[in-house]
């Protein structure tokens, strides 16, 4: 498996589409997630200590597990709850053994919404 993929995600705030992703190794392969779950957490600092800052989590959704496609779509009040600002962001994945790996991070950022 490949170090952490650092990617930046920018969402407009109230928005609740999916974010896809694939799981790749570090050869660049997509690889089976079968039995597979994952977790995406936002917090407001980039390396919290513990938990107790976290604003929210998403539980991934797996959507072609053969080709490590997964996706996470935050509920209508996660979508609202954080204003305009850049968060941070990572996504860990705890595979068949209980192995815990952080497969993604980044910032998180939430842009204006125009539409009321």
């Amino acid at each position: 498996m490949a170090a952490p993929t650092t990617l930046n995600l920018i969402r407009t705030k109230g928005d609740t589409y999916a974010e896809q992703f694939t799981v790749k190794d570090s050869d660049g392969v997509a690889i089976d997630v079968t039995g597979f779950t994952f977790l995406l957490s936002v917090d407001p600092t980039p390396n919290p200590s513990d938990d107790t800052t976290r604003l929210f989590q998403i539980v991934g959704t797996i959507v072609d597990a053969a080709n490590g496609r997964i996706s996470f779509a935050p509920s209508t009040v996660q979508a609202d709850l954080l204003d305009p600002s850049t968060y941070f962001y990572d996504i860990e994945q705890v595979d068949g053994v209980s192995a815990i790996r952080t497969i993604a991070k980044g910032t998180y950022t939430i842009s204006p919404q125009i539409s009321q």
